[in-house]
């Protein structure tokens, strides 16, 4: 791998969802090389990825920049280590380089702890070999011509940075919620309003990349398609300007938080290690239901939000609830069937809307001001008091308090996948809450789900694991935990 530009303090490793890219060596340039110019230490203007640039020692350790990936594609078949000592050669050809320890989340560090770093360079060349790091003042221009370029982008917030996310590739811009605006506010007191622009602080909106778009510039992409909507369609290259005020709004949120969720899921391995769940493009209807209520129609397997009171495809967990029910038809077709089995899936759309909710906030640093366990704070304010909720997954609920309504019956059960999460951690849990849903019938009960997901746990981590989940069933007095 050959690095271009500083390592980041925090930077991780690059993203799965980049591998399908990476045939060759990869090259990461901080965010802006890759169009920028300006004059080089020798007094010629060059594009800024190519100049250097005397700089304060501090920097190292005060800035993150997003970088750039540039993927280089082999030309030929060529034996990925006989390249790599290539790419060294001609690296080492043109500066004697600095040597450091093995590469790491964050700056080359000496085994005494210290940045072994001269800071009169602001760009160097990084190259890994045999486990080092060694850095270089510049790409020789021999392994440019010697590779056919295919760019993408990745931006690495310093706040995602912080909290040893991946980095997210970046696409065109848009706005949407941050999740949702009472949830990134922590104003209880926010209306809909109508509609109304000024209704929501300027604050609440957050400016997010829109990926794995088809091109077509439509909200039509790998994971998520719009495909009818009340107004006109919204237009890629204007979803950076669109409010609440307007319908396309809706669409893009829709777009953003499908794409968000199961982008989700593929971290957690389902898609690659384990079987896909959900992974093709979800249609969504936005604004098509006149009622205050969406659904997911496993007819057409597409999504439908309603409209009247806040707008649902306004809330992101709204968009995500929906969108768990298409995972667990995708998983089980006809899920469902019954009392216990329509509750399960109530269940699970409310944890996957908080799991994911609070993923993308770690992921991108928004602000989570009201308590994570309630769900669609915001779709809420018209039909709840302060602080509006529409459903919980920390109920005290038992098997006991059941009424046969399944919303009110989920809470049981997204009760103990959240007690799941608290004790595994977060990847372990969903890992084996999503894998072991593949295991459920159309009409299962809440014991036998129970008991397909204790024994998933067993499969994929063992007797401790399996012991944690089969307490938080039992903690709910679900009957017949094994």
């Amino acid at each position: 791998m050959v690095v271009l530009g500083e390592q980041a303090p925090g930077m991780t490793t690059l993203p799965s969802s980049a591998s399908d890219f990476m045939t060759g060596q990869v090259l990461v340039v901080d965010g802006g090389y890759s169009t920028q110019r300006q004059k080089d230490t020798d007094g010629i203007e060059k594009p800024l990825w190519r100049t250097r640039r005397h700089v304060a020692a501090p920097w190292w350790h005060d800035q993150v920049h997003p970088p750039v990936l540039l993927v280089f594609h082999k030309v030929g078949k060529r034996p990925a280590l006989r390249q790599m000592k290539k790419v060294a050669d001609l690296i080492r050809s043109t500066d004697e380089p600095t040597k450091g320890t093995r590469f790491a989340h964050g700056p080359v560090q000496e085994p005494g702890g210290c940045a072994k770093i001269t800071p009169t360079l602001h760009h160097r060349t990084h190259a890994i070999r045999n486990g080092r790091m060694y850095m270089a003042h510049r790409t020789p221009r021999g392994l440019l011509a010697g590779a056919t370029a295919t760019v993408a982008l990745l931006m690495t917030a310093a706040s995602a940075s912080a909290v040893g996310t991946a980095p997210v590739v970046l696409g065109p811009q848009a706005r949407v919620f941050m999740v949702n605006p009472v949830q990134s506010s922590g104003n209880q007191t926010l209306t809909d309003a109508k509609d109304a622009a000024d209704a929501v602080p300027a604050t609440a909106y957050a400016t997010v990349a829109l990926r794995n778009l088809d091109g077509s510039g439509g909200l039509s992409g790998r994971w998520a398609s719009v495909r009818s909507d009340t107004g006109a369609s919204a237009r890629v290259a204007d979803a950076a300007s669109y409010n609440r005020h307007d319908d396309q709004f809706e669409q893009v949120m829709a777009y953003f938080w499908v794409n968000e969720a199961q982008e989700y899921l593929q971290g957690l391995g389902f898609g690659s290690e384990l079987p896909g769940a959900n992974d093709r493009a979800q249609p969504v209807r936005i604004n098509q239901w006149g009622a205050d209520n969406s659904f997911f129609s496993d007819k057409k397997a597409e999504i439908r939000f309603g409209k009247g009171g806040v707008d649902d495809a306004e809330d992101a967990e709204v968009v995500v609830h929906e969108y768990g029910h298409a995972v667990h038809n995708a998983q089980v077709p006809g899920f469902g069937t019954s009392l216990e089995a329509g509750s399960i899936g109530e269940a699970f759309g409310d944890y996957l809307a908080v799991a994911v909710g609070e993923h993308a906030a770690a992921r991108y640093g928004w602000p989570l001001k009201t308590d994570v366990a309630c769900v669609a704070d915001w779709d809420s304010v018209t039909y709840s008091d302060a602080p509006h909720c529409l459903r919980r997954i920390d109920s005290d609920k038992t098997y006991a308090d059941r009424v046969g309504e399944v919303h009110a019956d989920g809470e049981i059960w997204s009760r103990a996948l959240s007690d799941i999460r608290t004790a595994l951690g977060a990847r372990v849990a969903d890992r084996i809450i999503v894998n072991a849903q593949f295991g459920f019938a159309p009409d299962t009960s809440f014991a036998a789900a129970a008991n397909t997901t204790v024994a998933t746990a067993q499969k994929m981590y063992g007797k401790s694991a399996a012991d944690a989940v089969r307490a938080a069933f039992q903690a709910r007095g679900i009957p017949g935990v094994a």
